[in-house]
């Protein structure tokens, strides 16, 4: 064999080498909350278990320059970063950094939400309210690009599809019927936006949706609510 020949081979070495960089570019993991706080709980959790932390930040302008250096990073994501509604959120990531997965970690726990951010594109869901293990668990799956749902989330999905089949809240979807419950309850237009993380227009269609399926005004929804048991 000649020695250009011999040259243009890639050594065993040189194939670990790259087998290394692709495996540590794979596992890099960016957190953005706009708590100090909780970014340094969780970096310290996972750094713990020898997870690559290479970055952290609190509003949108700093995580996007972060993926774009690391754009097959894991991000670890609070809902409602500078006021930016989840999907649109996800929109501006994968136009930055399409291969980036995405684990959200909130205390916005509403069923709607969690099924809303899935929908989006997030490869998990872990409440804040739960044990600190679920976001090494949510992570570890994340490294092999697998989604991930921990126990609480998938109890309180199930749960929330749980119908009485002679309900017409049955024919809702999930993020009808959270937004259907909160208007019951009292809450605004906005308010359900904000609780959401979606666009006052998003909430609008929805409540329009909502009254279509279950054929009643939304002066009515309360009633609706209270004869199906959903509010007290």
């Amino acid at each position: 064999m000649s020695s250009a020949m011999k040259d243009a081979m890639p050594t065993a070495s040189g194939a670990r080498r790259k087998a290394d960089r692709d495996q540590t570019r794979l596992q890099a993991i960016i957190i953005c909350d706009d708590h100090a706080a909780i970014r340094a709980g969780v970096s310290h959790i996972l750094e713990q278990r020898n997870k690559h932390i290479v970055g952290a930040c609190g509003a949108v302008p700093e995580l996007l320059a972060l993926v774009r250096k690391h754009p097959y990073a894991i991000v670890i994501i609070d809902l409602g970063i500078d006021q930016l509604p989840f999907p649109e959120l996800m929109t501006k990531l994968r136009k930055t950094a399409p291969p980036c997965r995405v684990v959200v970690y909130s205390m916005r726990e509403a069923p709607g939400t969690i099924e809303l951010c899935y929908d989006a594109g997030a490869i998990a869901f872990v409440p804040k309210s739960d044990d600190p293990e679920e976001i090494v668990r949510a992570v570890d799956q994340a490294e092999k690009s697998e989604r991930y749902l921990p126990p609480s989330v998938a109890s309180s999905l199930a749960n929330f599809h749980i119908e009485d089949r002679r309900s017409p809240l049955g024919m809702l979807s999930a993020q009808e019927k959270e937004v259907f419950v909160g208007y019951a309850k009292g809450e605004s237009v906005d308010a359900l936006a904000r609780r959401l993380g979606v666009s006052d227009k998003r909430i609008q269609n929805l409540l329009s949706q909502v009254v279509k399926k279950i054929d009643a005004p939304r002066s009515a929804f309360f009633q609706v609510a209270r004869r199906f048991g959903v509010v007290e």
